[in-house]
């Protein structure tokens, strides 16, 4: 298969495969060839799917809004993982 994917080449999918691949598809982990063909499902499916991709969507926008945005100090982090060193038993590189 070529990188020029077209519509043909795309697979069809059903609401059921579509709502299994929902997660990866928002992370963007999926195959171009299926990021494509979820996409396309979406824009034809409005009777079951939107709701599912709209669910998941606003919960991964709280989850992001949620997370706590502290960053550790270099120093915190070397400590870190000069600990986790000693518990190996090998020397950082840090």
């Amino acid at each position: 298969m070529t990188s020029d994917t077209t519509l043909q080449d795309t697979p069809s999918l059903d609401c059921e495969q579509t709502v299994r691949l929902l997660w990866d598809y928002l992370d963007r982990q999926l195959p171009s060839i299926d990021l494509d063909a979820v996409d396309r499902h979406l824009h034809q499916c409005k009777a079951n799917c939107a709701s599912h991709f709209e669910f998941e969507r606003a919960f991964l926008d709280v989850m992001h809004a949620a997370r706590p945005q502290v960053v550790a100090s270099d120093t915190l982090r070397l400590r870190v993982l000069a600990l986790i060193a000693s518990e190996r038993g090998t020397a950082t590189d840090a």
